[in-house]
């Protein structure tokens, strides 16, 4: 009986999840966020997915302008150690919240644990790197090396990019 209980608590909350996921790359973000609430309460703590759902959350939060949202994907990268989609929602976060810096750390972090995240790395090319000096031996901050180096950057693409891309 008790079996019978807990895989009907495990299907439960994957249904959640996935029509969680369903609305999000329609960005129906509120109904996104309802159904990834349902999931990340109804998973126990110690299940196998709960810092995914934790993550999905926390990134459905910070979309529909809640703040507080990214502490839980922070929360949830924490305490991950395989799953790289907990880091690209927290990178994704991050980089909503107007923090490149972090979200690029995150990124690093993730990539250390899957590095073959298409997701991940998808992100990393679209953030990019930084560029080499153009002048070595003159300090990156000086206006010669400033100039040079806009000059000689690729223009960027003038393509939006969203979350939608990822998934």
């Amino acid at each position: 009986m008790i079996i019978k209980e807990n895989k009907q608590n495990v299907t439960e909350h994957c249904n959640y999840f996935v029509e969680g996921l369903g609305y999000l790359k329609e960005y129906s973000v509120p109904q996104a966020l309802n159904n990834f609430q349902r999931a990340y309460d109804a998973a126990p703590y110690g299940d196998i997915y709960h810092n995914k759902y934790a993550s999905y959350c926390g990134l459905a939060r910070v979309l529909t302008g809640d703040r507080a949202g990214v502490e839980l994907c922070r929360d949830a990268a924490r305490q991950e150690a395989v799953d790289g989609d907990v880091y690209l929602n927290l990178a994704y976060a991050e980089l909503h919240m107007k923090s490149r810096k972090r979200s690029i750390k995150t990124l690093e972090k993730g990539l250390y644990v899957d590095s073959h995240h298409p997701g991940l790395n998808k992100l990393q090319r679209h953030l990019g790197t930084r560029s080499k000096q153009v002048i070595s031996f003159v300090s990156r901050d000086s206006f010669l090396n400033k100039t040079l180096g806009r000059l000689s950057r690729k223009k960027p693409s003038s393509q939006s990019w969203t979350f939608q891309q990822l998934l």
